[in-house]
């Protein structure tokens, strides 16, 4: 049940997010159908694209790849504190404990295929007019 919540919220994030790129490049001012695809498939393209990245990004985050980034941004930040208490005294405690939270990816990923799937389709119907 959860993983489909979140599925359908970040497809009705991403719904909005194509009516208002459609709209605000004038879909509803267009009287001819080929140009009304063109839209569209733009539409669908920029959002599914910036899921698919997202996706892509959450994914390298849990294997790892900015943890020594974000530790080190911490304990830069830890010498401005009065009490200079750090949360992790270590770079191994820190990447242990980030390896037990890892951010679930997959529904952002399909979400973004899908989108990319509607645009591939709406480019197909603007190439046959």
């Amino acid at each position: 049940m959860r993983k489909s919540k979140r599925f359908w919220i970040s497809f009705v994030i991403c719904s909005v997010c194509t009516f208002l790129t459609a709209w605000a490049r004038g879909v509803f001012e267009q009287t001819a159908p080929v140009y009304v695809f063109q839209v569209l498939s733009d539409s669908f393209l920029v959002v599914g694209m910036v899921a698919t990245c997202i996706a892509l990004l959450l994914f390298t985050g849990n294997e790892g790849t900015f943890d020594m980034i974000v530790y080190g941004v911490q304990t830069f930040w830890s010498v401005f504190r009065k009490d200079m208490s750090r949360k992790y005294e270590t770079f191994y405690d820190y990447r242990v404990a980030r390896q037990e939270k890892k951010s679930p990816f997959l529904f952002l990923l399909v979400c973004g295929g899908v989108f990319l799937l509607m645009s591939g389709a709406m480019y197909a119907v603007y190439r046959m007019l």
